[in-house]
């Protein structure tokens, strides 16, 4: 809302296509591992391996922190080749830009997000919230305010949208910290060799199912800036800012329930991970739908908070709502069976 408001649609586009790329390589970089961890880990605990969860820990972070890198070098070396190409010649320096300052932050991204879902995977779901949907996401709206109010440009706001994750690294970090000395295991732990492969043997094929799935699910702003121009990026960013805010409750219901489902799983309690995830189901349908046929309803009105000429894009927002509301109803499947194995 801050974006769309305070700065040209072409900008806004701009800065929605650039963080959109950003967040399709940070997903792929980390490899499926946040699954990987939030499924080991619980298991590792309920059968009394808390001995492995260090080990586990860099078996899993040292392939992610290492491709990030080496994409966060591949971005800032061609971004200015690559910018034409996702918003047009017009617009290339600006994009340009924005690619270098995300991708100095890439690799400290992918380690927040490792340190958070390794949280989960001891059952914690605090640091998440604090430190992610409250700390960074308010970190992210306060400083992208300041920008909007000190008159920045467009480097100045990629700073604002990506510096928050390396504050929230640190808490990550500290967090995990105090999680792991409450779960630290006497014994000794298992060889590295049989710890890469039961993880991979894993993860592995779960980092190719998320490179797809980030793209499904990220590569839309940027194919609509690509083929139309950024001002119809930013329209339709806007659009699909509300399908979000009813998808962060079922989100959280999902990674509340993943750890839970692997611990059950792991005793064989099929019944109550049955129980479970009816429950889940249940509490996403009642506070989602509701929802979604309010924006699928009001949704020119809606639309306008974003500013002048955004009710263009109210179709959109029709569209996503009515299939959200089918998606939902399937309850979380996904989580289901990547938790069975």
């Amino acid at each position: 809302v801050i974006v769309t408001n305070g700065f040209p649609a072409s900008l806004a586009g701009t800065l929605f296509t650039a963080t959109a790329t950003f967040l399709i390589l940070e997903s792929v970089a980390l490899l499926g591992t946040d699954t990987g961890l939030v499924r080991c880990w619980p298991v590792q605990v309920a059968s009394g391996r808390a001995a492995d969860l260090p080990r586990t820990l860099v078996v899993a972070a040292a392939p992610v922190l290492g491709l990030s890198v080496v994409a966060a070098v591949a971005v800032y070396a061609t971004a200015p080749a690559l910018a034409p190409y996702l918003v047009g010649p017009e617009h290339a320096p600006t994009m340009s830009s924005m690619l270098r300052a995300l991708a100095l932050v890439l690799p400290v991204a992918a380690a927040y997000d490792v340190a958070l879902a390794a949280s989960r995977g001891l059952g914690s779901m605090r640091p998440t919230v604090v430190v992610d949907n409250v700390g960074r996401l308010g970190l992210q709206f306060v400083a992208v305010l300041v920008t909007y109010l000190a008159g920045g440009g467009a480097l100045a706001l990629a700073l604002a949208w990506s510096l928050p994750y390396l504050v929230g690294l640190f808490a990550a970090l500290w967090w995990l910290r105090v999680l792991l000395g409450r779960h630290a295991g006497a014994g000794q732990p298992t060889a590295w060799s049989v710890l890469v492969r039961e993880f991979w043997g894993y993860t592995a094929p779960r980092a190719v199912a998320r490179i797809v799935q980030s793209g499904l699910k990220r590569s839309d702003i940027v194919m609509v800036a690509a083929l139309a121009s950024p001002a119809e990026a930013a329209l339709y960013t806007a659009a699909t800012r509300f399908i979000v805010l009813g998808q962060l409750f079922v989100q959280s219901v999902q990674q509340a329930l993943s750890p839970q489902l692997s611990s059950l799983f792991a005793r064989a309690e099929t019944r109550a991970a049955d129980a479970v995830y009816q429950a889940a189901t249940a509490w996403s349908l009642i506070a989602v739908w509701p929802l979604y046929l309010v924006t699928a309803g009001f949704a020119p009105t809606l639309m306008s908070v974003f500013g002048d000429g955004y009710a263009a894009a109210a179709d959109v927002v029709v569209i996503l709502s009515l299939t959200m509301l089918l998606a939902t109803l399937c309850g979380p499947v996904d989580s289901v069976l990547l938790m069975a194995g």
